[in-house]
């Protein structure tokens, strides 16, 4: 992906351009190359929260585990983590929990 411009940069650029539609394509590819930037970095981020509770789960498979030990590691309110949790492994909390404490054993 092609890196943002800055800002002073974008203005020269603006100027170059004469009428309204070749401004309005400019800065609609502008939008959508910072949208596709921040989903990339929400993307790492979701792997980031999803290996770091299997890594507590794994450490921990000897406990009673539940999902508020897990948001209270990865500080997200238990519907925004279990249905991130849905989302990136097909599985629920309660699933990856067990599924974890199994293959840790």
């Amino acid at each position: 992906m092609e890196e943002l411009i800055p800002l002073h940069l974008m203005y020269e650029k603006i100027n170059k351009f004469s009428d309204r539609h070749s401004i309005y394509i400019l800065l609609s590819n502008l939008i959508f190359q910072a949208s596709e930037k921040r989903q990339e970095d929400l993307d790492g981020m979701n792997t980031s929260v999803i290996e770091c509770i299997k890594e507590y789960i794994n450490e921990n498979y000897d406990k009673n585990i539940s999902l508020n030990d897990l948001v209270d590691i990865v500080f997200l309110s238990k519907k925004y983590l279990s249905t991130l949790v849905k989302k990136e492994t097909g599985q629920t909390i309660t699933d990856l929990i067990t599924f974890e404490e199994n293959s840790g054993c």
